[in-house]
């Protein structure tokens, strides 16, 4: 009995250790994705096209 639990006691560790990474895999990625717009919004041309889409010029 004692053998089981602790097998199972490991294999949740592992699966929680698994979701952590992936979860912190996705965060990764997300700042990523925010950096890369952050970017984008900053461009001087990609500014300009917004503000004519916005001001209909």
């Amino acid at each position: 009995m004692m053998m089981m639990m602790v097998r199972m006691m490991m294999m949740m560790v592992v699966l929680i250790i698994f979701m952590m990474t992936i979860m912190m895999m996705m965060m990764m990625m997300m700042m990523m994705m925010m950096m890369m717009m952050m970017v984008n919004d900053d461009d001087d041309d990609d500014d300009d096209d917004d503000d004519d889409d916005d001001d209909d010029r």
